[in-house]
């Protein structure tokens, strides 16, 4: 049997398990760590999967709080969804792109023919569950698209483009190449989520 791809989710996982009181996120009014991203992921997950989402099926995440947006984006990962972040569902109504469903964190004006879900406080609220060290994913090779990004327009025409598992982590680990191979526990992020 062969091992499942690897996801930002899995080291999520374990960090959770390894020292669940590290940090993950730090915002100016509040710190999320590990332990508490473990557990939304996995609150968040029973959720996803009551929706009954097609496999691979691209799903749209436009929620503000940037913990909450992890959180969800995480979960999607381990269950297979390929993802694409906006700031509103709005947004990415012009690009007709195939996503059949939008899960926003604030009540937006519904859109004709979307199927737009609200994620609430209930979705990362629930009894604390026991953190997996097996590593799962819905997706079934490095190839499969995890994530669309919109790109920034430049040549006048925005275009999706899509990425690979293996592109998406090997996109992570060029910010080692980037910020030195040094140690750093923190990294200051100041682009939205919704970009690249």
């Amino acid at each position: 049997m062969s091992t499942p791809p690897r996801t930002f989710a899995d080291d999520i996982l374990h960090h959770a398990l390894t020292r669940p009181e590290k940090p993950a996120i730090i915002l100016a009014d509040r710190v999320a760590t590990y332990g508490m991203m473990a557990q939304g992921m996995l609150c968040v997950e029973q959720r996803l999967r009551a929706l009954a989402l097609e496999r691979s099926e691209l799903v749209s995440v436009a929620i503000e709080n940037p913990i909450r947006h992890m959180i969800v984006a995480s979960a999607l990962f381990r269950l297979g969804h390929p993802i694409i972040s906006a700031v509103k569902t709005a947004d990415l109504v012009r690009y007709k792109l195939p996503v059949r469903t939008f899960l926003q964190g604030e009540p937006e004006a519904l859109v004709p023919g979307l199927k737009q879900i609200v994620v609430g406080e209930d979705w990362f609220t629930g009894e604390p569950q026991p953190i997996p060290a097996v590593r799962v994913s819905g997706f079934a090779d490095e190839q499969e698209v995890c994530r669309v990004d919109l790109s920034s327009g430049t040549t006048g025409r925005p275009k999706a483009l899509s990425l690979s598992l293996k592109a998406f982590y090997q996109w992570t680990l060029n910010y080692y190449t980037a910020i030195g191979l040094g140690t750093w526990d923190r990294l200051v992020c100041l682009p939205g989520l919704n970009s690249s």
